[in-house]
């Protein structure tokens, strides 16, 4: 009677477990990895946004003062806000961005600063632009 109960006792091999344990690895690795690179895509779609707010408040700003500002800060502190605040960009930089090109350098040139120029790096292709540090002037990225 005792000998019927132990050969119905039934177990997992060492194989059946070790293929359980290697899928479910894959699996983590993969979910990981997605995870990872769609956060990198929305920080990049964020340098992107910003940085046409930013234009778009600095033609605003050109548009009633026939000359753009000295510093970004202008457009959120003067009596006429163009910006309720200048855009950062995020912490983290992707790609090839370093710590010193993952932010937003505004350049002011030209006679009476009547053009500009705004680099910002981006980790990865966005759109039509290219991955690594490029450059918004007047009326284009």
């Amino acid at each position: 009677m005792f000998n019927n109960f132990k050969k119905n006792k039934s177990a997992f091999t060492l194989v059946e477990l070790l293929v359980v344990v290697f899928i479910i690895g894959l699996l983590t690795s993969v979910t990981v990895y997605s995870v990872q690179n769609s956060k990198a895509k929305s920080r990049d779609v964020k340098r992107v946004n910003d940085i046409s707010q930013i234009q778009m408040a600095l033609e605003k700003y050109y548009n009633k003062n026939q000359n753009y500002p000295a510093v970004l800060s202008d457009l959120s502190s003067s009596t006429d806000i163009y910006l309720a605040t200048v855009p950062e960009a995020p912490n983290q930089p992707d790609g090839n961005c370093t710590v010193e090109n993952n932010e937003y350098v505004y350049v002011v040139s030209g006679t009476n600063n009547t053009n500009y120029t705004l680099s910002f790096c981006l980790g990865d292709d966005s759109g039509d632009l290219s991955a690594g540090v490029n450059q918004a002037v007047p009326g284009e990225i």
